[in-house]
């Protein structure tokens, strides 16, 4: 019965989560121009739940995603370090870190280690915040679009195409959507601790809580769509880079 809850939740989440129905869009009009369609292997570094593992593999047929983690959960295929991968070098033909990288020590660790396994001509795929609180686990740094253009151009990468995740209607919807959890889940060991029956009520209280507000960063994503180019205040990001070097 656990089971069927959790994955009901995680279900939900994919859904009414305005947040990710922006990075799903951005996979969808992106990566299919961009990548080969005799492409077969990618990696999702820091995958957790891994949420858009489905959408990728839909987008992308014969693509096959493994789930990479630091922890062994029921998601995890492989359980690694971002900044140690034990791969071998050019097996990936892409490999996604969503909001994965500020939580990473050393960034330019991680981003080396994804050159490293991608082919050449080899994708990346990266969502990373901007304007948020700050996450649940260790959470260090944040990106504008061009500081993270210029992570990667170091790293080997020649970014294709970004995109900022909403402007400043989306940013204020997040922080009301948030402020339920804030208050009533206090998860001290990062989001993946404290799931006994009484924080797995307040989890829920508090998701209820939020709902409205998650439904509302629809409208105002679409708002903010309308109003803004270029918004000078975003949620957050989605970039594309592929791998310099021949395809």
């Amino acid at each position: 019965m656990t089971g069927v809850l959790v994955q009901a939740y995680r279900r939900l989440q994919n859904i009414v989560l305005p947040e990710r129905a922006l990075v799903r869009s951005f996979i969808t009009r992106h990566l299919p121009a961009a990548g080969e369609s005799s492409v077969r292997l990618g990696f999702d570094l820091g995958a957790g739940t891994a949420p858009f593992a489905r959408h990728l593999e839909q987008v992308w047929p014969g693509l096959r995603m493994v789930a990479v983690d630091a922890v062994a959960d029921d998601r995890a295929e492989l359980v690694a370090d971002a900044c140690f991968l034990p791969l071998a070098d050019g097996v990936a033909d892409l490999v996604t870190a969503f909001h994965l990288l500020q939580h990473v020590p050393d960034t330019g660790k991680a981003l080396a280690e994804a050159h490293r396994v991608l082919k050449p001509g080899g994708l990346v795929l990266i969502s990373f915040p901007f304007l948020c609180g700050a996450g649940r686990s260790r959470d260090l740094w944040r990106w504008t679009v061009a500081g993270m253009e210029m992570d990667l151009r170091r790293a080997g990468f020649t970014p294709v195409v970004a995109e900022c995740r909403g402007g400043p209607c989306l940013l204020v919807t997040s922080l009301l959507a948030d402020l339920p959890g804030r208050l009533l889940v206090a998860h001290r060991r990062g989001w993946r601790s404290g799931r006994g029956p009484g924080d797995a009520a307040l989890l829920a209280l508090a998701f209820g809580l939020s709902l409205p507000f998650q439904l509302l960063g629809f409208v105002a994503a679409a708002i903010d769509r309308l109003i803004l180019r270029e918004p000078a205040l975003y949620v957050g990001a989605t970039i594309l880079a592929r791998k310099d070097g021949d395809a």
